[in-house]
């Protein structure tokens, strides 16, 4: 008698609920570029994403045309707060690799792996989704945590650049 109630709402209903208990994913969004203010060289722009990724104030100076390598910035920020390692489980972002034009970034969130790929000139910074791991991700879908966490490290990024160009490392010329 109840047979017609059970096929048509009680099992679509069950299905709703197991399909919303889990782990939520959305579109990868094309993410907004962040514009670099005028007067900053590569190098500037480089280092105020590297300072944003270990969670540091922009250093005061830097000598023209100096080369930032991961020694350099072990020394300034500490060996403990920059780490170019992929075994960080400090759930902060650490930079894995570093060429001209480009930082890839990664953070370990528990069991959940992130990476970011920061592409940069004088005009802007442009960050894209370049890897995960147990994010749920697709080509066009990943979960809805894995956007909230590159919006937050944009938003370090825009303060950092920002800092530079206005109260940071100013270059000073070779001699």
């Amino acid at each position: 008698m109840f047979h017609w109630l059970r096929n048509t709402v009680v099992i679509p209903m069950l299905f709703m609920i197991v399909s919303l208990s889990g782990c939520h994913t959305t579109t990868i969004p094309t993410f907004d570029n962040i514009p670099v203010p005028p007067g900053l060289t590569l190098n500037q722009v480089e280092v105020a994403i590297l300072a944003a990724l270990a969670k540091q104030p922009v250093p005061k100076e830097l000598s023209e045309g100096a080369d930032i390598a991961d020694r350099a910035m072990a020394a300034y920020f500490g060996p403990l707060r920059y780490q170019s390692a992929r075994s960080s489980r400090s759930q902060e972002w650490y930079p894995e690799s570093r060429q001209s034009g480009q930082i890839v970034a990664g953070l370990n969130v528990r069991s959940h792996y992130l990476q970011v790929r920061l592409d940069f000139d004088a005009a802007e910074i442009r960050p894209s989704i370049s890897n995960s791991r147990n994010l749920s991700q697709s080509e066009t879908r990943i979960h809805s945590n894995a956007i909230e966490w590159v919006h937050r490290l944009e938003d370090q990024i825009r303060r950092s650049v920002g800092f530079m160009s206005a109260y940071g490392a100013k270059t000073e010329p070779k001699q």
